[in-house]
């Protein structure tokens, strides 16, 4: 089984370049995907990132991450059934996705909310400090 290994990186070689490095690794365990091989340009690079470590990574770029570099939160929160569909109609209706029609609506309305209000007024004061203006929508 490694000499067909070993053959297979004897291929890539011409492919990948001379500065590259091939690691072999045999796998424990008995199975169809017996070998993983790691293709590094130097023989000091690290090893393939553990699924934390990508998980990691990617949250970490979420406070930056956007059109505006302004960042992105997560919302997590359950739906009643009726409201959870109707979202899903209208975003194949409009052909975008859940997120980009939930975050189309809550800007639109927020930019509604503000032009009736003046700025420097206890208005736009309690509407910023989130405190109810409405108490049922």
């Amino acid at each position: 089984m490694l000499n067909g290994i070993l053959l297979c990186a004897a291929l890539l070689l011409p492919v990948l370049g001379p500065l590259r490095t091939i690691y072999v690794k045999q796998s424990p365990l008995k199975s169809r995907y017996a070998v993983t091989i790691l293709i590094s340009s130097t023989l000091g690079e690290s090893m393939a990132k553990t699924v934390a470590e990508r998980q990691a990574a990617y949250r970490a770029r979420r406070d930056t991450a956007g059109v505006d570099g302004n960042g992105q939160r997560r919302v997590s929160m359950w739906l009643g059934t009726g409201a959870a569909l109707a979202m899903a109609r209208l975003a194949y209706r409009y052909g975008v996705t859940q997120r980009e029609l939930v975050e189309k609506m809550l800007l639109e309305e927020d930019e509604r909310v503000l032009s009736t209000l003046s700025i420097d007024t206890p208005e736009w004061e309690m509407y910023f400090a989130r405190k109810p203006v409405v108490t049922k929508v």
